[in-house]
């Protein structure tokens, strides 16, 4: 399948759910997108769910906030960390550097509720992979209101700074 090109002006653009890749453990139904992992002792550190392929081109260099409404149905896991549940994963490399951007994880059983991830697109940008899933766990989450939204990044102010500044640090850094 080939990824869905998003215009880069600033906004909140809809996702419909026919665009994620749902693989082995996801279904769309409407405009939800539903995820479920069997369960199984010792699960490996995977996150298992719908991939969001995007074309992220026309997105380096900006800041964008993938946004949800999320319901998990007994969501569980034998291994423990704020890392193991349900929730959007954004995962970017960057010159061969992985860097994660995710919502909070989530298990039990929860009725609807807004979740979002805030992720920096480098101008470097080599991929990025997008999950709407489960982490390490078993159980079902469902995604509706499916968005994101493009941040206008300020660009850097340019300082001068004097030749030969040096900082200066607290006598609490210094001993740290």
């Amino acid at each position: 399948r080939i990824p869905v090109r998003i215009p880069a002006k600033a906004g909140i653009v809809p996702l419909k759910a026919s665009l994620f890749e749902c693989g082995q453990f996801g279904t769309v139904n409407g405009d939800t997108v539903t995820v479920r992992v069997p369960g199984k002792a010792g699960i490996t550190n995977q996150t298992r769910g719908a991939n969001l392929r995007l074309d992220t081109r026309e997105l380096a260099g900006k800041q964008v906030i993938f946004r949800a409404q999320m319901r998990t149905r007994n969501v569980e896991s034998d291994a423990k960390g704020e890392h193991v549940g349900a929730k959007i994963l954004a995962i970017s490399t960057v010159y061969d550097i992985a860097y994660y951007y995710f919502t909070p994880s989530v298990t039990g059983s929860q009725d609807w509720q807004e979740v979002s991830a805030n992720c920096n697109f480098a101008k470097a940008q080599d991929s990025m992979q997008i999950i709407f899933g489960i982490q390490q766990a078993w159980g079902e989450v469902d995604f509706r209101n499916i968005s994101l939204e493009i941040v206008s990044q300020p660009e850097l102010l340019n300082v001068e700074v004097p030749k030969n500044f040096q900082c200066e640090y607290s006598s609490k850094v210094r001993s740290m």
